[in-house]
């Protein structure tokens, strides 16, 4: 990276020197510096304060956070220059904040306190030029420095680029976003120390060749940058200024169209896009992310009642419009405290000392007893004749009791001690989903979480998300039909399955020779397939169906006699080369009416009507993996794997 400054030179701040020469009369603008962890519970509600003051005062601040590594495990994107400021302010406790250098918790913060600050004038002004980043990542600054009044040598001239908003950081006090998280200090951590200022003065500086590929950076383009001078003997800020980063490279927009089964839009369904951030569907059951590099995103869409729908996103060199369709939920039974402890719920603690408690949405279970009493959370009486898997979530033990979760159900649900332990958890410092088979269970059933005790005391941890969920058996295709083309050439087709989310069925198709056995002959996305061309044999069919992982029983059978093979209406099909990196070669002896492109996971990603014996693809651009092609003439329909390299 280079890092330059430019001679000192006249600009348009000079003519600020006209009105005073020697008055601190600029304002400064106030640096906002926070410490604060996603292992931190209190920080949550310090950022949540933090934001609702900063929200209501945008372009009047600047704003820093740096992740720091504690309380354990400490925050994912903890760096070490998080770690030398915290030993340059001397922090010794999470959140902690510095608006210049008063230092104060983040929830004292108010609008009036915040006015206070708004009041303050220094002698130097910043003005930010350029601030670039590439396709590449790369990121090139210009900014000026303008003295007002004489500054002696000595100050030092800090440059911090953020993130505005972050996800991969996660940690375990609830949040699920991080806002102007400190990715990379500038020109280092040490900062660049400055010359003298003469009255008048304006320094511009150019530092281009700064690499963000080694930083903790999600996406390119929601970056900012903060300009800031301080005085190491006082920590005094003398001046700051804050920027968006513009990315110098194509960005597009993801709209999505969220509804039922029944067409119905789906308002409030909370989405996920990895890399990118969240959002809330509006009334029409639409959400747009602007913004967006190119590339492939990982998308998780929920919403109460619902099943939630884990999807992929491709940009490539356009915006895209993606329908999602969303099933009702499958789950017989679901808890999340978000309301606290329900009161058909039991709890039994039979020590003083001890406590079952709700917080943050989630039942802490604190152990402070040397004796092993009984101390559990139980369920109201559920039924479970059509549950399968019974679900929770346990975590965020102390960090040093190691504590266990014993699972299982109370035969008699106002005896603790007729506790029936069906299965038992080593508790982890994160929250982790754990599942149990219940099928084997019937009837109603009180089911209840016990802490059994840990390596010291007090212990305690975490419990969430109870739900139950039905049987996972998928029903079989029905009314599969054949019909003989030719004597050489077969068309099955079934009804399509009744799920809303197409993208996660596969249908199978199998096929007996005389008295051979049932092979696998293909997999596809639609319901309909033809076979062939067939020799003069007794064939035999049934199709399954794969839902999310799980294949379904066989449908009926159907049969059919080929007695011969009449050449000329045999359809075939040519795709070469296979694999491919460029171009693909298609050549049939039929006319090919449509062709269609799908993905691994059955998205259709292309659909083209031909008319033509012949045609090419053009690849270069898509992504390596596996494709599935369709070809559909006016008598049959082809399907076929290729790879590009």
């Amino acid at each position: 990276m280079i890092f330059r400054r430019i001679a000192t030179m006249a600009t348009l701040w000079a003519l600020l020197l006209a009105y005073n020469s020697f008055a601190q009369t600029i304002p400064l603008k106030p640096l906002i510096q926070v410490f604060t962890s996603s292992t931190c519970g209190a920080c949550n509600y310090g950022n949540e304060v933090l934001d609702s003051v900063l929200n209501n005062n945008q372009g009047n601040y600047s704003l820093i956070k740096y992740q720091v590594s504690w309380p354990a495990p400490g925050d994912p994107y903890s760096t070490s220059e998080a770690a030398l400021r915290v030993d340059y302010y001397g922090v010794s406790a999470v959140p902690m904040m510095f608006i210049d250098t008063v230092e104060m918790i983040p929830w004292n913060l108010n609008q009036e306190v915040f006015d206070s600050f708004l009041a303050n004038t220094t002698g130097m002004g910043i003005q930010i030029n350029s601030a670039e980043i590439n396709d590449e990542n790369i990121l090139s600054l210009s900014f000026d420095l303008h003295a007002e009044i004489a500054y002696d040598a000595g100050l030092k001239l800090h440059a911090a680029v953020v993130e505005k908003t972050t996800l991969e950081n996660v940690g375990n006090n609830g949040e699920t976003e991080f806002h102007y998280v400190m990715l990379k200090m500038l020109p280092n951590v040490q900062g660049f120390l400055l010359d003298s200022f003469d009255a008048g003065d304006t320094k511009n500086f150019e530092w281009s060749g700064i690499d963000m590929n080694d930083s903790f950076m999600e996406q390119a383009n929601d970056l900012a940058l903060i300009i800031f001078v301080q005085d190491d003997n006082n920590h005094q800020i003398i001046q700051s200024e804050m920027q968006n980063i513009t990315p110098d490279f194509l960005t597009y927009s993801a709209t999505l169209l969220i509804s039922d089964c029944s067409g119905e839009a789906i308002m409030g369904a909370e989405v996920n896009i990895q890399g990118v951030g969240n959002g809330v569907s509006d009334e029409n059951g639409e959400l747009i992310f602007d913004n967006i590099a190119a590339d492939d995103y990982y998308c998780t869409i929920e919403k109460d009642s619902m099943e939630a729908v884990f999807t992929s996103l491709s940009i490539i060199n356009q915006d895209i419009e993606e329908e999602i369709l969303m099933e009702a939920s499958s789950l017989l039974f679901f808890e999340d405290f978000a309301s606290g402890i329900p009161d058909d719920w039991l709890i039994y603690k039979l020590s003083p000392n001890d406590f079952v408690y709700e917080i943050s949405g989630k039942v802490v279970l604190f152990r402070q007893s040397l004796e092993n009493l009984p101390l559990m959370l139980v369920s109201p009486s559920i039924n479970v004749d059509e549950a399968e898997i019974i679900s929770f979530d346990l975590g965020e033990q102390d960090a040093s009791s190691n504590p266990i979760c014993s699972f299982g159900y109370l035969v008699d649900s106002a005896d603790p001690e007729s506790f029936v332990e069906l299965s038992s958890y080593e508790v982890t410092n994160y929250m982790k989903t754990h599942e149990k088979n219940i099928s084997y269970l019937s009837g109603d059933i009180h089911f209840a979480w016990r802490h059994q005790g840990g390596d010291a005391f007090p212990s305690y941890f975490r419990l969430d998300n109870i739900s139950l969920k039905e049987s996972t058996q998928i029903p079989a295709p029905v009314n599969l039909s054949l019909e003989n083309l030719d004597n050489s050439y077969v068309d099955l087709i079934w009804e399509n399955y009744n799920v809303c989310n197409k993208n996660v069925v596969t249908y199978h198709v199998y096929r007996k020779e005389n008295d051979g056995d049932f092979d696998r002959i293909t997999s596809i996305f639609e319901n309909a397939f033809t076979d062939g061309p067939l020799n003069g044999n007794y064939y035999e069919y049934y199709v399954s169906v794969e839902v999310d992982g799980v294949e379904s029983e066989p449908s009926n059978v159907v049969s059919v006699m080929i007695t011969s093979i009449e050449e000329k209406n045999i359809p075939r099909f040519t795709v070469y080369p296979n694999p491919a990196k460029d171009n693909l070669y298609i050549e049939a002896n039929n006319k090919i009416l449509q062709f269609s492109v799908y993905n691994k996971i059955g998205q259709l990603l292309l659909q083209e009507e031909k008319n033509s014996k012949h045609f090419s693809q053009n690849i270069a651009a898509w992504k390596q993996g596996v494709y599935y092609l369709r070809f559909q003439t006016d008598n049959s329909i082809h399907s076929q794997c290729v790879i590009k390299e």
